[in-house]
C-alpha cells in the first residue's frame, strides 16, 4: 500500500469514527437539522473516499466490475439527501426509489443465480398483497417493501458467497449488508411504532448506530478489492 492511501485511509477511519460519536450525540442534545447535516457528512466522507479509490485504482480494466460497487455508494449519498438532509415524509417517494436502485445494483454485483432471481422476483410480487392488506399500497410504501426485499435477498446472496469465498472483504461484504438490514427495519419500526415511545426512540437511535458502520464496511469492500496489491477475487456467482 502507497503511504498516500495509508493516510488517506486512516484519516477517512478517524473522522468516520468523530462523526459517529457527533452523530450520537447530536441525536441526544441538538434540534433535528443540525443532527440532519451531521448525518449527511459522515455519509459523504463516504462516498468522497469511494470517488478517490475510483480515481485511483477503479479505472483500471481489472476493476470495472468492482466499480459497481461504488456506483452503488454515490446513489446511496444521493439517495441520503432525500432522506436524510431533507427528511420528511414529503421525499419519501424519491429517496425510497434511489434506495431501491442501490440494492439493485448490490443485486447485479453479487450475480445471482436463476433459482435466486426467481425467489426474489416472487417475494417483490408478494409485497403487493400484504400491502393491500395493511392498507398501504400507495408507491410510497411499495418502493419501501421493495427496498426491504430486495435488501433481504442481497443479505442471503452475500452470506452464501462468502461461504465459498472465504476471504476478508467477503465478510466485510456481508456484514455491511447485514448492518443496513438492520438499520432499513428501524427505519420502518421508526414510522410505524407510536411516536414518543420508547420503542420508537430506540428504534429512531439504533438506525445510526448501524448505518455509519455498515457503509464503512461496504468501502473498505471496495477498498479492499480494487488495489493492485492483495487484491482478494470478487463475489462468485451464488446458486
Amino acid at each position: 500500500m502507497r503511504r498516500s492511501d495509508e493516510l488517506w485511509r486512516k484519516a477517512w477511519l478517524a473522522l468516520e469514527v468523530v462523526l459517529f460519536f457527533a452523530i450520537k450525540a447530536a441525536e441526544l442534545f441538538l434540534p433535528p437539522q443540525p443532527a440532519k447535516c451531521i448525518k449527511f457528512l459522515a455519509i459523504l466522507c463516504n462516498t468522497v473516499m469511494a470517488v478517490r479509490l475510483y480515481l485511483a485504482y477503479g479505472r483500471r480494466a481489472a476493476n470495472q466490475w468492482d466499480n459497481l460497487m461504488a456506483l452503488a455508494l454515490a446513489v446511496n449519498c444521493a439517495a441520503d439527501v432525500f432522506l436524510t438532509l431533507i427528511g420528511g415524509e414529503a421525499v419519501f417517494l424519491p429517496g425510497f426509489g434511489l434506495f431501491c436502485t442501490v440494492e439493485l445494483i448490490y443485486a447485479v454485483y453479487l450475480r445471482p443465480s436463476r433459482t435466486n432471481l426467481a425467489v426474489r422476483a416472487a417475494l417483490l410480487v408478494l409485497i403487493l398483497p400484504l400491502a393491500w392488506k395493511l392498507g398501504l399500497l400507495s408507491l410510497t410504501y411499495v418502493l419501501g417493501g421493495w427496498n426491504l426485499t430486495l435488501l433481504a435477498g442481497n443479505v442471503v446472496s452475500a452470506w452464501l458467497a462468502r461461504r465459498r469465498d472465504e476471504n476478508r472483504t467477503a465478510l466485510w461484504f456481508a456484514a455491511g449488508l447485514t448492518l443496513f438490514l438492520m438499520g432499513d427495519i428501524s427505519v420502518a419500526l421508526e414510522i410505524f411504532l407510536p411516536a414518543g415511545t420508547a420503542a420508537q426512540t430506540a428504534a429512531t437511535l439504533m438506525v445510526w448506530t448501524v448505518y455509519v458502520p455498515a457503509e464503512a464496511l461496504l468501502v473498505l469492500t471496495y477498498d479492499g478489492r480494487i488495489r493492485p496489491a492483495g487484491k482478494e477475487s470478487a463475489v462468485r456467482a451464488v446458486s
